[in-house]
């Protein structure tokens, strides 16, 4: 990387660095104000009817009822991974918080919750009206796809190398994330380190998204998809063979990279960074399964954070 070559050397940079300042400080200090506003999340109306069934039978009716609702269940994971709190401090303080505001309503026992969340199946949600928008009248979005280790408490590489026997759970997984170019989570996948990136771009397009261009890294790239994806029209994408021969052509392949808009694979970079920095660079579930879903609680804060301010402003 010419970077590399440079600091080496010794050069100086050929460019100033880029600075960037927030020039709307009144609304991103609301925006950051808002992300302490728990009710913000509640919705109105009646709320006990809304979260929880009373009944976990009903008479007619084969199989048992589940009694909370899987919008009840999601919300208080999100509350452990937003502070980083125990799940018993979060059922305590929903508890709490309903004794509060006078509203009979049950909050499942910690080792229930676990269960529940494990079973939860969450999606990503859109928050951005532009974004909803453009999804809604079918307008093609660019993805820009990579990943990030996130650790774990999983016993990881120094323990086979001491014990010289396999760990039963490792300490690091891959958090697979794919974004637009406004910040916005598009999908996420969190695997084993075993897992290579390239089969995700695949679980990423099957979800059905308008996607005109992925931008991606070396890592993700197969010869197979980038011919596949040629042959369907997507717009960005050439075989193979013409790839390899513009680049001989200009005689770099930053050139290709120019052409393709490689350069905002950078956005993700600096994405990872912000979930890190804001929630922390560890996963707090110790189940692997609920690992895919707290991705997905991550994905979704980040998009609602998105919804308080214009992320392009700061």
């Amino acid at each position: 990387m010419p970077y590399k070559e440079r600091a080496k050397s010794g050069a100086p940079r050929k460019r100033d660095k880029p600075t960037y300042q927030v020039t709307n400080w009144s609304a991103y200090n609301q925006s950051l104000r808002k992300r302490g506003m728990i009710t913000l999340y509640f919705p109105k109306g009646d709320l006990p009817s809304q979260f929880y069934h009373p009944y976990s039978y009903v008479k007619g009716v084969s199989g048992r009822v589940a009694q909370y609702s899987k919008a009840y269940v999601e919300i208080m994971p999100m509350f452990y991974r937003l502070f980083g709190w125990g799940i018993r401090q979060v059922t305590g303080m929903m508890e709490d918080h309903w004794q509060q505001r006078g509203i009979d309503l049950p909050v499942p026992a910690f080792g229930h919750l676990c269960d529940l969340f494990t079973a939860l199946d969450p999606s990503v949600k859109q928050r951005c009206n532009t974004l909803v928008g453009r999804l809604k009248r079918g307008e093609n979005i660019s993805m820009i796809v990579d990943s990030t280790g996130m650790k774990t408490d999983g016993r990881g590489e120094w323990y086979e190398h001491k014990y010289n026997k396999a760990a039963s759970r490792k300490g690091l997984a891959k958090f697979h994330l794919a974004i637009d170019p406004e910040l916005n989570c598009l999908a996420v996948e969190v695997t084993s380190e075993a897992v290579g990136d390239s089969p995700v771009v695949d679980q990423f397009l099957a979800q059905g998204l308008p996607v005109d261009k992925v931008i991606a890294d070396g890592a993700y790239y197969q010869i197979d998809r980038n011919q596949a994806l040629a042959l369907q029209g997507t717009p960005g994408y050439e075989q193979h063979d013409k790839t390899v021969q513009y680049i001989q052509d200009k005689g770099t392949v930053y050139a290709w990279h120019k052409k393709q808009g490689y350069g905002v694979r950078a956005l993700v970079k600096a994405q990872f960074s912000r979930i890190k920095q804001c929630l922390g660079d560890r996963l707090l579930t110790k189940r692997t399964t609920s690992r895919q879903n707290e991705g997905v609680i991550i994905a979704n804060l980040i998009n609602t954070w998105n919804a308080f301010v214009k992320v392009s402003d700061y």
